[in-house]
């Protein structure tokens, strides 16, 4: 009996362990995993923490890394100016294909009140999800054309969880803090070859367009579209708690 009981902990140990090592548990389709809290000190561009090897290029001058604050719950950030040359990027390619579904997690406290501002996507609007200040709303553009728009005053909003969500087939979605935004069938195939952080990809690599302005602590990226998904629960769940943000839907354990 006392064997089989170290064995069930040592079990448990592992599992838990594994489970540490993906976002909320959820490691089916991840592709992409990008946060602040590994790394101590200023890293070379933004290294990839999923174990694929999609690490990031500075754009020219790396969004400074910054010691935590209480506004992100005291875990380090990326702090973006808004500079031409002060984003991440990779030509590498996230997905795989140029016609995968997909989802995209962050979390971002916005500084910036004018113009277009692009928080993270692939290539030249394709699909990004931007922050467009003078309507106080995000948006997600797809094949170059404006797919949704959602939120309100995300401008001045506190420390919060901006995702996208896509089909191959075309349809987007948004979401805020756990809350969706409605389906918008557009769009044609992403553009893999081309994936930004703090930037619209129009000039990448060179002088970034509708750069970002705000801090930025984690992206995480799947070639899967998990909208409505307990997987999707599971996630905000981990960045909510861990940021100290409020979720509009249950909390899920991993």
């Amino acid at each position: 009996m006392k064997l089989k009981f170290l064995f069930s902990i040592a079990w448990l140990l592992l599992f838990n362990i594994a489970m540490a090592q993906s976002p909320g548990g959820v490691s089916t389709g991840l592709k992409a995993w990008y946060k602040a809290d590994a790394h101590t000190s200023q890293p070379t561009g933004w290294p990839d923490q999923s174990g694929n090897g999609k690490h990031l290029n500075s754009g020219g001058v790396s969004p400074a890394w910054t010691a935590g604050t209480v506004s992100f719950n005291f875990n380090p950030v990326f702090n973006f100016t808004g500079a031409s040359n002060t984003y991440f990027y990779s030509t590498a390619g996230i997905m795989g294909s140029t016609s995968s579904a997909g989802s995209i997690f962050g979390v971002a406290k916005n500084n910036g009140t004018t113009g277009w501002q692009t928080l993270y996507g692939f290539g030249d609007d394709n699909p990004n999800l931007q922050q467009q200040s003078a309507g106080l709303v995000y948006n997600i553009w797809r094949t170059n054309a404006l797919s949704n728009s959602f939120g309100t005053a995300i401008n001045t909003s506190p420390t919060h969880i901006p995702n996208m969500f896509w089909n191959a087939s075309g349809g987007t979605q948004g979401q805020i803090n756990g809350s969706y935004s409605s389906v918008v069938n557009s769009g044609a195939a992403i553009a893999d070859n081309l994936f930004v952080v703090g930037t619209e990809g129009l000039f990448v690599p060179g002088a970034g367009y509708e750069q970002y302005e705000g801090k930025i602590p984690e992206v995480i990226v799947y070639n899967q579209n998990l909208s409505g998904t307990t997987e999707a629960q599971k996630i905000n769940s981990y960045l909510g708690i861990k940021y100290g943000v409020s979720m509009a839907h249950n909390y899920l354990s991993s």
